[in-house]
């Protein structure tokens, strides 16, 4: 039988939604290899029955030496192992939030195992996707080096580089400017970048995959539904979409079920809540939002993988017409100079 989404049971989560509230998240780690083998030797320690603060320092964490000493001086003090890894910054807060409630359960190497899958799963799509955009990009380089290429035989080509080049430098300003935006403040709260094609879906299914696994390990390690919502509603980098989902708070306080509550919100698709409303009935609503998290991990790594496909299909494109246009101009040249002579 599935735990009740009840109010009334005193939250154990590790932080007070008020207090998440009142604090605008951190920014998600950048995911990196050495955190997530850092994650599989800790909790492999932690299971041989190696004390905290060796085992924390034979795990050799990735981070810098002060915040080392930082995390050992809070394991010796007795704060909870969550606390001591927040110090080091290698890990999000979902992870942070996820390690703390399991460590409360008594099962904390399983949060870490979980948190270094998660880490790796991230790497292998990073891999993958730099692996499909690195020849394109090379082409797009090319670009100008290709449209300046005549001019290696009438002269100024230095000129007709920089010339060329400019264009390319200022997409590029303009597109580091747009993903600054996009990851500052003013545009992780703006609505409309959901409704954006090709990235509101996937900005919209990559917080659903944070809140899915993150409601799932709480939920999982003995946090209330209700707790475990709002805390982690409070995490997503996105906030425009953590207020929609806020507005499920109310009927979970009052002791409606997890489906109906979500359903307020208008934040899940139809097929996302039949899944709730099936597992609440057989009691099985971990394992459906383990299920519903890999679901969005998956939609996620589509709309990425297809992003990259169609800025490669740009590319090449571009890449393309550059060559066939430095050609035209270049033989039209010569043939007009001889035209010229033959007058």
């Amino acid at each position: 039988m599935s735990r009740r989404a009840d109010s009334s049971t005193t939250p154990s989560s590790s932080l007070a939604p008020a207090a998440l509230e009142a604090r605008r998240p951190p920014r998600p780690r950048w995911p990196r290899r050495r955190t997530a083998a850092f994650a599989r030797r800790l909790a492999a320690h932690l299971e041989a029955g190696i004390s905290a603060p060796a085992a924390l320092e034979g795990a050799r964490p990735p981070a810098r030496r002060e915040n080392l000493a930082r995390a050992l001086a809070e394991l010796r003090a007795g704060s909870p192992f969550a606390v001591a890894l927040e110090a080091l910054g290698l890990f999000s807060p979902t992870a942070l939030a996820a390690i703390g409630a399991f460590e409360r359960s008594g099962r904390l190497p399983r949060a870490l195992e979980r948190v270094a899958t998660a880490i790796e799963a991230d790497l292998a799509l990073l891999g993958d996707l730099a692996k499909r955009a690195a020849y394109p990009l090379f082409l797009l380089h090319a670009i100008p080096f290709a449209l300046a290429a005549p001019n290696l035989v009438r002269g100024g080509f230095a000129t007709a580089l920089l010339q060329n080049a400019a264009p390319l430098l200022i997409a590029w300003l303009g597109l580091l400017a747009i993903a600054w935006w996009l990851g500052a403040r003013a545009g992780a709260e703006a609505r409309f970048v959901l409704a954006m094609p090709g990235v509101g879906p996937w900005v919209r299914a990559r917080s659903m995959q944070i809140y899915f696994d993150g409601v799932a390990a709480l939920y999982g390690a003995g946090v209330p539904i209700a707790a475990a919502h709002a805390e982690l509603r409070a995490l997503l980098p996105h906030r425009a979409l953590a207020e929609m989902l806020a507005h499920a708070e109310p009927a979970l306080d009052a002791g409606r079920s997890y489906r109906e509550s979500l359903a307020l919100c208008g934040a899940l698709r139809p097929l996302e809540l039949d899944h709730l409303e099936t597992a609440e009935r057989t009691g099985r609503l971990e394992s459906a939002l383990e299920s519903l998290a890999q679901l969005a991990r998956q939609d996620a790594e589509l709309r990425a993988r297809a992003g990259v496909r169609v800025l490669a299909g740009a590319m090449y494109l571009g890449a393309a017409l550059a060559v066939a246009w430095s050609v035209f101009s270049f033989y039209a040249e010569i043939y007009g100079e001889l035209r010229r002579e033959l007058r």
